[in-house]
């Protein structure tokens, strides 16, 4: 049996949303769940505790996004009566950067340790994604979110390179090459799926 993870991000409080991926991903046989961040939106907070609360029933690996900071930081030392303290602290102890069999799963950018809380709200655009790229890592393979379309994205030959999966369409990931993998959103009804024996994804249309 291949080994499969199921991700999916920016939910942005549409708790249905995360109920439908982790009920597709968990059809398709993914083993582990993984939430790229923005669990929440800071516009809409009341529907973060039924969203926490599907996460953490069903095991989902989560890492923080901007909005799931708002959040947090709209209620630090305050009960508005629309979060329960739980969530908020759930929330706020969410890693910013978490590791699976050699891969990274970040929120936006993987630079954590240079960048701080900004990592989750600055965008990696073509220079950002040449410097990580060009440059030796730990993980040769990083998942993200933030931008809400799918997109995978590697360096050849000193060039970046880049796809956007098509709905069901499988995009090898090739031995060797370093690749950023965009999920797409939840709230466009978009999530992933990481076969790490075949050495693919597949974005999937709920």
């Amino acid at each position: 049996m291949n080994r499969l993870v199921g991700i999916m991000a920016d939910s942005h409080g549409d708790a249905s949303a995360i109920e439908g991926a982790i009920g597709a991903l968990s059809s398709l046989g993914c083993q582990s769940l993984v939430h790229l961040g923005d669990v929440c939106d800071s516009s809409r907070p009341e529907s973060a505790d039924r969203c926490v609360s599907i996460l953490r029933e069903n095991g989902v690996s989560t890492v923080k996004g901007n909005n799931d900071h708002m959040v947090v930081a709209n209620r630090d030392g305050l009960d508005l009566g629309d979060v329960s303290p739980e969530t908020v602290a759930w929330l706020k102890a969410l890693p910013l950067k978490i590791r699976i069999d050699g891969a990274a799963f970040v929120h936006s950018l993987p630079f954590v340790r240079e960048l701080g809380l900004s990592a989750m709200v600055r965008g990696m655009g073509k220079k950002e994604m040449a410097f990580y790229l060009g440059f030796p890592h730990r993980e040769r393979l990083l998942f993200r979110g933030h931008n809400h379309d799918p997109c995978v994205v590697c360096m050849e030959d000193g060039r970046l390179s880049d796809r956007v999966p098509a709905p069901g369409q499988k995009i090898e990931l090739r031995p060797g090459l370093a690749f950023i993998v965009t999920c797409g959103a939840l709230i466009n009804g978009l999530c992933m799926v990481w076969d790490q024996d075949r050495h693919a994804v597949t974005s999937l249309s709920l």
